[in-house]
């Protein structure tokens, strides 16, 4: 009889426990370690000679050249080396660098708002450093089209210019891998409809005269989405992110000393900012408006 006491005791005592951890909400999660964050400008791979149809500057001096003389769904190879120019893309052309410490492309005029202008659907800029004029507003990249994939770059604003800015609402466009930095920049990135994954997010960030600046991404448009990137810029951003309600965010390094980490509104449903590092294990004090940050990452994840 004691036996069975006991073995009745023991076995309510394991469902006990078993329903108090069920029942115990969870805060905060350790990061895969299979979960790598930031961009990996390494592992670009430019185009084979055989997969490039128009070829600068052995066929062409300059990069516009290049581009004027391709087809649209042609590749455009750009050789390493400087080029100082400003690039509009109106075809549909994958145009490639040799990478983004090989191939450079610096910005001349703000005559067409921006060094890098994709104006045509189903562009693909890859393996570029971009410098931005140093003017405020100007753009290193500027998307005023759809679908388009940005990649393997490293976009650098001017003194006061945007690194990405990608507004109307057809927008739907890919970055990832890339460096964005800012330069005392009203914000760093702005799309509408976008996915961001591995971005690294670096530079200072100031907010201009006008009120709805002083973030370092937003991406206001529907269902985007923001993962395994780092957020780390400094300066007077008020938000590191900027997101519509309809975005995920998630397993992202979100460093810097801003206050506000992610704003979202106060229309339900909640921004789902589940399974982030915020830079430290407290969040709450990280947000604004309506955003379910839990369970979150307790330490950082491991970053390119």
């Amino acid at each position: 009889m004691n036996m069975k006491i006991s073995s009745f005791l023991s076995i309510f005592f394991l469902v006990f426990v078993s329903l108090s951890f069920l029942q115990s909400p969870v805060l905060a999660s350790k990061p895969s370690e299979r979960v790598v964050v930031g961009a990996n400008l390494n592992e670009y791979k430019p185009p084979t000679k055989p997969n490039c149809d128009v070829e600068v500057p052995k066929q062409y001096l300059t990069i516009q050249a290049g581009i004027d003389a391709a087809a649209s769904g042609d590749t455009v190879c750009v050789a390493k080396g400087t080029y100082n120019e400003d690039v509009f893309i109106d075809k549909s052309i994958r145009l490639s660098g040799k990478g983004a410490r090989k191939t450079i492309i610096n910005g001349q005029t703000q005559a067409q708002n921006g060094t890098v202008i994709i104006s045509a659907t189903n562009v693909i800029v890859e393996g570029f450093r971009i410098y931005g004029l140093d003017s405020q507003w100007a753009m290193a990249i500027y998307e005023n089209k759809a679908d388009s994939i940005v990649r393997y770059n490293w976009i650098i604003s001017g003194s006061e210019g945007i690194a990405l800015f990608a507004h109307m609402q057809q927008n739907r466009i890919l970055v990832h891998d890339n460096i964005l930095e800012g330069n005392n920049s009203p914000f760093v990135a702005q799309t509408y409809t976008a996915t961001y994954l591995n971005n690294t997010f670096v530079g200072t960030v100031n907010p201009s005269e006008r009120a709805d600046t002083g973030f370092t991404l937003n991406c206001w448009g529907a269902n985007c989405l923001i993962q395994r990137n780092i957020f780390n810029t400094g300066g007077l951003s008020v938000a590191l992110i900027v997101a519509n309600n309809t975005a995920v965010i998630s397993e992202n390094n979100l460093n810097g000393g801003t206050s506000q980490k992610i704003r979202g509104s106060w229309a339900i449903p909640f921004v789902n900012a589940e399974n982030n590092w915020w830079g430290d294990t407290d969040p709450s004090d990280n947000i604004f408006g309506n955003v379910d940050y839990a369970p979150f990452a307790y330490t950082p994840f491991l970053q390119y």
